[in-house]
């Protein structure tokens, strides 16, 4: 019996000491939680970058485009509509980005005829009269220039098909082209052929709209032709246009010398009456190369000699190779280009090459004879209407006379640009 309660005891006490061991443990040392699962974001750190590790980036620069001036280049050579006919002609532009779109902004088109955002106006005219109203033209870039322009309705005659180019201007290398022609008549839709362009170069067969980029500096005479369609060939169709691509001009002129010191090339197209019976009308055309060196500035008027000459017509005596002019050929040409309605180029300015087999070509040297543009880059036939056709004339002092076609020849249009190829 008293075993048994010393037994009895003894597991108290046992039972106490274990349950006070247990609680101190609970209170002193508390379970730790339980460690979370780490996330792949915190398990793998990422690494400090450096030049070896860190990811390259390519930025791709947005290219820029290189554009010469939006020109609306008017249609004062074109000619009246007439009452009661179909009506057609195509605006004429040049530079910017095409394609072109062109808004009617003020005043009246004769009644029948609409313009459409391509640049045509067409339609069929009820009413005689001069009308005036302004446009705006429009390129890709949003850039804009706008006119005043008059179409006169006629009460009877016939509406002729033709196309007529305004000088074609020079561009530079990796330079936007943009080039659209004046048509006029026809039936539609008309078909262009250009032949001669440049690599980077192409045409809008509905339009003649040449338009594109090239990178190469090149002097390149194009071959211009439409038809309407019926198939028939429009007046002035072939036309050869001289298409220059061409290295920056200096602009850094050194004493000494002018804005025109350098070498000018350029394509003269005109036509001719044969002595058949009746006579036939036929087109021709030549190169042409000079260089120009300055003399000296008087009066508003740069003289300068004409150092070397280059034609393609045999006529002229000096074709592959080229030959030095005769004393007394030289270039009176504006001080200040360019030229323009409120500075036209001065009676007595224009050019003179006297070749040394006695040929010679020579400008008619009236007032506004010749267009000069921006610079100097471009020399090329009037923009006056009326003289338009005039400036030139070819004869032969050894022959006393002309060239054989001449006595019926009008230069249709003739440009020579600006280059520093040296020929």
């Amino acid at each position: 019996m008293a075993r048994n309660k010393i037994l009895l005891a003894l597991l108290i006490v046992l039972t106490v000491t274990v349950l006070l061991l247990i609680g101190c443990a609970t209170t002193t040392t508390p379970n730790p939680s339980p460690t979370p699962k780490p996330s792949i974001a915190t398990s793998i750190p990422s690494p400090t970058p450096t030049t070896a590790n860190k990811p390259s980036t390519t930025i791709i620069p947005t290219p820029t485009i290189i554009t010469s001036p939006l020109e609306a280049l008017g249609f004062s050579n074109a000619e009246s509509a007439i009452l009661n006919q179909n009506y057609v002609i195509q605006l004429p532009a040049a530079g910017g980005l095409s394609p072109y779109t062109w808004t009617f902004v003020s005043g009246n088109l004769p009644t029948g005829l609409t313009l459409n955002s391509n640049g045509q106006i067409t339609g069929m005219p009820t009413s005689t009269g001069s009308f005036t109203f302004h446009l705006k033209l429009s390129d890709a870039q949003g850039k804009s220039v706008d006119g005043n322009y008059t179409l006169t309705v006629i009460e009877s005659g016939t509406l002729r098909f033709i196309v007529s180019l305004s000088p074609y201007l020079p561009y530079n290398e990796n330079q936007v082209v943009g080039y659209v022609p004046l048509v006029q008549g026809g039936k539609q839709p008309w078909n262009f052929a250009i032949s001669g362009l440049p690599s980077g170069l192409t045409f809008d067969p509905a339009t003649g709209l040449i338009h594109g980029k090239t990178s190469t500096a090149d002097v390149l005479p194009l071959i211009i032709s439409v038809k309407d369609a019926d198939g028939k060939e429009a007046i002035g169709s072939p036309m050869m246009v001289n298409c220059l691509i061409k290295p920056p001009k200096p602009t850094n002129i050194v004493s000494g010398k002018s804005v025109y010191d350098g070498t000018y090339t350029g394509i003269f197209s005109y036509t001719y009456e044969d002595e058949s019976n009746p006579p036939k009308k036929i087109a021709g055309g030549f190169r042409l190369i000079i260089k120009l060196a300055y003399l000296g500035t008087a009066n508003g008027v740069t003289a300068l000699q004409i150092t070397y000459a280059s034609c393609s017509d045999p006529f002229f005596g000096c074709q592959i190779g080229g030959c030095t002019p005769n004393i007394g050929s030289v270039a009176t040409l504006p001080a200040e280009p360019p030229t323009g309605p409120f500075n036209e180029s001065q009676a007595g300015m224009g050019i003179a090459i006297l070749f040394p087999n006695g040929a010679t070509l020579v400008t008619n040297n009236i007032a506004g004879a010749i267009n000069v543009g921006y610079n100097g880059w471009l020399l090329s036939n009037s923009l006056i209407p009326e003289i338009k056709n005039q400036t030139w004339s070819a004869a032969s002092v050894n022959n006393a006379g002309f060239l054989p076609q001449a006595r019926s020849m009008k230069f249709t249009s003739w440009s020579l640009s600006w280059s520093n190829v040296d020929w």
